[in-house]
């Protein structure tokens, strides 16, 4: 039997998720990424429910599919979290298109040709509220640009096993150079971000831009900023 899973963490309280329209047999969602609390919730259809196997033994107090006790705060506020999606999806969706847009506006007006969108911002079948840009000039690398931004917390990309500052394999594997994911940052928004708060981070952003290409013999090194998950 060959069965699907659906890893819908980033796109869950974003855009609309409905596992019958995509026919999946298993499907994941994270907490955090729609302001719910740091846990996952998994969704099997029935007749796969046997599938379902533990990898940790102990105490049935879960339906013997793991032990513990049940955590019934995080149970009870993804729950809650998952509920107030389903209220207001289309109207965070719409905030999230807008403010996106406009981020996207800010970027080409203030950077030019002097950056690039890695993927294409123009298309309903991306996210609305995440953007992978990178920056032209080779002494702005990713985490040099968020290492000199007094006022911003983005991501270069998943951290380097090996600790040192490295491209994202994630970002390789989807088609960019190494060169590029090297530069790589991504941005998101949020269901309540202003176009302020979006003018303060394109103004951050420049002003470490050009503080790299000013001052590029003080960079050589450094290490890895704003690793982790975006909203």
């Amino acid at each position: 039997m060959v069965t699907s899973l659906q890893d819908a963490s980033q796109a869950f309280g974003k855009v609309s998720v409905d596992v019958k329209a995509l026919h999946v047999d298993f499907l994941t969602v994270t907490g955090h990424k729609f302001y719910g609390p740091r846990c996952g919730a998994v969704f099997c259809r029935k007749d796969l429910l046997g599938l379902m196997k533990p990898i940790f033994f102990g105490g049935g107090q879960e339906r013997n599919y793991r032990p513990g006790t049940e955590n019934t705060v995080d149970i009870v506020g993804l729950g809650k979290a998952a509920e107030l999606v389903h209220l207001h999806l289309e109207e965070w969706r719409i905030n999230l298109v807008r403010i996106g847009q406009y981020l996207a506006e800010r970027m080409q007006k203030t950077f030019g040709d002097t950056f690039v969108f890695n993927f294409s911002v123009k298309t309903d079948s991306v996210l609305p509220n995440t953007f992978s840009v990178h920056f032209i000039d080779p002494r702005c690398k990713g985490y040099l640009v968020l290492q000199h931004a007094a006022r911003t917390e983005a991501s270069t990309g998943a951290a380097c096993h090996s600790g040192k500052n490295c491209a994202s394999s994630i970002l390789i594997n989807s088609g960019l150079t190494k060169t590029a994911a090297e530069k790589s940052i991504r941005l998101s928004v949020g269901k309540d971000t202003t176009k302020e708060e979006i003018d303060i981070l394109v103004a951050d952003l420049a002003k470490s831009v050009r503080h790299l290409t000013e001052n590029p013999d003080q960079h050589t090194t450094g290490t890895l900023a704003g690793q982790g998950d975006g909203l």
